[in-house]
């Protein structure tokens, strides 16, 4: 949320605990607090002339084959006089990834389309960026420089965008300035920016809600949003329950690698436990062909069982890890909606007074939110699917929002402080994220000098009028148009532009 503006919602996620002794096994699912959200962005007009700001697609090369399909993704030559072609999928909403063909029967082909030298040179430092992430993200992750006064100080970080103070654990710590530090960059990439503040930002990550309660209290507000940003401070504050989520998280993980060490103790002390019960049967005069099936039957029942009890066991690991890193994405998805808010307000509106029409500000922030970061990129290429079926609801209610309301709401219709006003808060959150992603992408209008112009301190004209200046038409005829091209979208749209084809 912008303290003028807010965003944001609290989610809940499981934990998943698994207590298991040689005789018993159990689940517990225990629910932590986490923190939402992610981004992307775009620019254009009505009639279509104006690309979205979105960051192009990739150039790829092309594989066809006989039957008429299509790999599109990098083409090499191998050493052997062979050929390694890594396809390069990128679904729209959804997160990239590689499939490499290592064997191509040249029969099969009908014709390879390689790029220019130039563009294949950057589209292999992508994908090598791209299979690189990881170790890449580990290795910048080591190499901030965290310092702290007194062993209770919070941990301080500066760099080139902003200070940190956190008083989160050091690992999460050193993520966030990794990940807001890229967030940062691909902002700048895809909106230069149009002016750089003298005031440093300061990002306070809060460690606890007692913390974030506490900052709340500094700056005045009494809200249930999860984050904010205030303008005139020059200041992002989050709070986070993650580390608690970790503290959980390791519990359950060392109470599952006690019941696995367990369990495999059972398992080397099996041949023993059978033999001792050989002898039991063979001293209450048991005949052995029945001591032999009594015996077969118990190892079949214990090894069932064991195999049983690693299935859970592995199923909750697998559970327990999935629950992390879902929150840790909400979280940072959160951190994310944030940054745009600092962004748009230090760098692109140059006012902290003015900043862009709320509708907008709230409604990029929200379509930002599920873009995806690939090789320092923004990718925008499908609408949220859990917004757009709830938009396209409210709008086929009895009583939908008019966008006047929308348009010409303040930033208290965006704060949540107890339940009424969550409700009002979701229904303008969700108009405004349905508005910023037809002006930004749908149908893109908006550009750099456009976002300066909606947020001119001099500009005299109400928030409707600069609409429909924005939009070239009555806001009438405007609501007409965008309720029939919500009604039409589809969550599996696809918002982004083709993989540019290049003929051989």
């Amino acid at each position: 949320m912008n303290c003028s503006q807010s965003t944001g919602r609290e989610d809940f996620d499981g934990l998943q605990y698994i207590f298991t002794t040689p005789h018993q096994s159990r689940l517990i699912l225990q629910a932590v607090c986490i923190l939402v959200c992610l981004w992307g962005w775009p620019s254009g007009t009505v009639s279509g002339q104006t690309e979205a700001l979105s960051a192009a697609a990739w150039k790829l090369e092309i594989i066809e084959f006989t039957d008429g399909r299509k790999l599109y993704g990098l083409l090499e030559e191998r050493e052997d006089g062979g050929t390694l072609f890594t396809q390069v999928v990128r679904p729209a909403g959804k997160p990239m990834y590689l499939i490499s063909w290592t064997q191509l029967d040249p029969s099969r082909i009908e014709s390879a389309s390689k790029l220019s030298p130039e563009d294949h040179a950057v589209l292999v430092r992508r994908v090598e960026t791209f299979r690189a992430r990881r170790d890449v993200q580990r290795a910048a992750e080591m190499e901030v420089d965290l310092e702290r006064t007194g062993e209770d100080g919070p941990w301080i970080y500066r760099g080139s965008w902003f200070v940190m103070q956190s008083s989160a654990d050091v690992p999460l710590t050193r993520e966030a300035v990794v990940r807001l530090t890229q967030v940062f960059g691909a902002l700048e990439s895809l909106i230069p920016p149009r002016q750089f503040p003298s005031e440093v930002l300061t990002v306070k990550l809060c460690g606890s809600a007692a913390q974030y309660r506490r900052e709340q209290d500094t700056v005045g507000l009494v809200i249930d949003n999860p984050a904010f940003f205030s303008p005139a401070r020059h200041l992002l504050v989050a709070g986070s329950d993650v580390p608690a989520l970790v503290q959980h998280y390791h519990t359950a993980q060392e109470s599952l690698a006690s019941s696995r060490r367990a369990y495999e103790q059972l398992g080397r002390q099996l041949d023993e436990r059978l033999r001792e019960l050989t002898q039991d049967l063979e001293r209450q005069g048991v005949p052995s062909a029945q001591r032999s099936e009594i015996v077969r039957r118990t190892r079949n029942r214990s090894q069932r069982e064991q195999s049983e009890a690693f299935a859970k066991l592995d199923s909750a690991e697998n559970e327990n890890r999935l629950s992390l890193e879902s929150a840790k994405k909400r979280f940072f998805s959160r951190l994310y909606h944030e940054v745009w808010h600092a962004y748009a307000a230090r760098h692109l509106t140059g006012t902290a007074v003015q900043g862009l029409p709320r509708w907008l500000d709230e409604g990029l922030a929200q379509v930002f939110e599920t873009a995806q970061l690939e090789s320092g990129e923004l990718r925008l290429d499908a609408p949220d699917s859990v917004r757009l079926k709830a938009l396209k609801a409210d709008l086929a209610s009895t009583q939908p929002l008019w966008l006047a309301n929308v348009l010409s709401a303040d930033g208290s219709r965006f704060l949540v402080g107890h339940a009424d006003s969550k409700s009002t808060s979701d229904r303008f959150y969700l108009y405004s994220w349905g508005l910023a992603l037809h002006v930004a992408l749908l149908d893109p209008i908006l550009s750099g000098e456009k976002l300066a112009d909606l947020s001119d301190p001099k500009s005299r004209l109400p928030g409707i009028v600069r609409f429909e200046k924005l939009v070239g038409m009555p806001l009438q005829d405007f609501e007409r148009l965008w309720r029939t091209s919500i009604a039409n979208l589809s969550a599996g749209s696809s918002l982004r532009q083709p993989a540019v084809e290049n003929t051989p």
